[in-house]
């Protein structure tokens, strides 16, 4: 999810450049929500990765997916694509690109797994992994230097990134009336006004180096509880259910617990009406930054913030940034896990309130 919302600027930069463009995203099925309806996407492709690594598990499931490859593989040829953008820098998205026939296929230099020998146009971005420089920017300049090549136009100066910080826009699919009134009614107070400011937690992530853990949220969430008048939601997929378990038990209807029941176009139609959502590094809080409407605060160990935290005006980043910071690992090299253990749940409130504080009428 994360990668995806980092590319939508760029898509939009696209459809803004190139008037009749035809714009595909090709996308693993989890991402593929965030892309239907979606007004800077005009079709998209499912790429079943997942199923095809859990077929060749087995002897009898190689001729099957073999065979399912060689369609996807013909279905991509089929399309006659113009041109592709590599916005991830890996094997499996340049191979793609490579696969499909296109003329002209645009990434970025500096990549690993010998993925910039599948393009025709390289960006030379400078260290594309390092942590100064956010992902957007590099996704936003590598749609920029397309368009320039596919209208003809001569090579302009690199984009810089307070020119992208100032432009980039997030385009979302829009979620049904239905369900924006279904998420209405289930963070509702009984009177069926609306509570401010309405709090949204986000702790999981896959990442164990990510994870801040359930006993600092769960004190966050009395800290928050004490002095604002709730209810806080707390949102995560499956996986998250025992984690946010643990940190609803005891609040009662304080905490409305929606992990493991909402999907994308529901987050989209939540953080709408979210005054303040905080999170560990995942994709529900980036979704949550590109709607654009609450107060965004990462809780970040292990990650570069620069490169990977929340993108806009109303997001900030909360990290103790100790000497090993960020690491990107996604175990802890040194065994102690310190970005996070000693990130004081008091400090993250003080943080919250500052947020409460920056927009009139929450208190």
């Amino acid at each position: 999810m994360g990668d995806i919302i980092h590319g939508l600027p760029a898509a939009a930069l696209l459809k803004e450049r190139l008037p009749n463009l035809q714009l595909t995203w090709l996308a693993e099925p989890a991402g593929i929500p965030l892309l239907e309806g979606n007004p800077a996407v005009d079709d998209t492709i499912v790429f079943p990765k997942q199923k095809w690594l859990k077929q060749l598990r087995s002897v009898s499931g190689i001729p099957a997916t073999a065979a399912e490859a060689s369609r996807f593989i013909a279905e991509l040829k089929s399309r006659q694509f113009d041109a592709t953008l590599d916005l991830q820098g890996l094997f499996k998205s340049s191979v793609l690109g490579f696969l499909s026939g296109a003329n002209k296929r645009f990434g970025f230099q500096g990549t690993r797994e010998g993925a910039e020998r599948m393009l025709t146009h390289p960006l030379n971005v400078g260290d594309y992994f390092g942590f100064e420089t956010h992902v957007v920017d590099h996704n936003v300049r590598l749609a920029d230097f397309a368009s320039r090549v596919l209208l003809g136009e001569s090579s302009a100066e690199i984009l810089s990134p307070s020119y992208i910080y100032k432009n980039a826009k997030f385009p979302l699919p829009a979620p049904p009336v239905g369900t924006v009134k279904a998420m209405r009614h289930l963070i509702s107070a009984p009177s069926g006004s609306m509570p401010s400011p309405m709090i949204a937690f986000i702790p999981g992530t896959t990442w164990r180096s990510k994870i801040w853990e359930s006993h600092k949220w769960t004190e966050l969430a009395r800290l928050c509880l004490s002095r604002l008048p709730g209810p806080l939601l707390l949102l995560g997929g499956p996986a998250e259910v025992d984690m946010n378990n643990r940190i609803a038990a005891g609040f009662g209807d304080r905490i409305v617990n929606l992990t493991g029941k909402t999907e994308i176009k529901d987050l989209i139609a939540l953080f709408q009406m979210t005054d303040i959502v905080i999170g560990a590094d995942t994709g529900p809080l980036h979704l949550a930054a590109a709607v654009g409407k609450s107060k965004v605060l990462g809780i970040f160990g292990s990650t570069p913030i620069k490169r990977n935290g929340p993108y806009g005006a109303n997001c900030a980043t909360l990290s103790l940034n100790l000497e090993c910071q960020p690491c990107f690992q996604k175990e802890c090299p040194l065994g102690t896990l310190a970005c996070l253990q000693e990130l004081s749940p008091n400090v993250a409130f003080e943080q919250v309130m500052r947020l409460v504080n920056q927009k009139p009428g929450f208190l």
